[in-house]
């Protein structure tokens, strides 16, 4: 009796793991308009100087489609993305586990200035995309 007990327990424990096996994932290709990735190449490239401190990096990505949606990525130093600049000037920060941060809308140079966190004296150095140090 006892071994028909514990069988019965064991058959009852292992029914929903044999249903997890019954699981399974399925994939969509629906078009979602604004959302769907986007294929955009690396265009030019500045260095983001303060004074004469290297402060970061601005890199200029452009879509191969007709319309060409422009998109600038503010870089610290190390070349790790921070934030970006759209085509209408609004410049967005990223925040660890939040949403990116809204900075500024104006020029460029305010975009990075409000990303990177720097003051006034900030210009724009043009330089080769290989000049890039490898990004982290």
């Amino acid at each position: 009796m006892l071994r028909n007990q514990s069988f019965a327990a064991s058959a009852f424990l292992a029914l929903p793991l044999a249903l997890l096996g019954c699981l399974s994932e399925s994939t969509s290709s629906e078009d979602f308009g604004d959302l769907n990735a986007r294929h955009a190449k690396a265009q030019d490239s500045w260095k983001v100087l303060e004074g004469s401190e290297l402060r970061g990096f601005l890199v200029r990505f452009e879509e191969s489609t007709a319309e060409g949606s422009v998109l600038l990525s503010v870089r610290n130093r190390h070349n790790q993305d921070l934030g970006w600049i759209d085509q209408l000037g609004r410049a967005w920060r990223y925040r660890p586990h939040e949403d990116p941060e809204w900075v500024s809308t104006g020029s460029t140079v305010q975009g990075v200035r409000g990303i990177l966190g720097l003051g006034e004296g900030v210009h724009l150095q043009g330089c080769a995309l290989d000049e890039l140090p490898p990004g982290q």
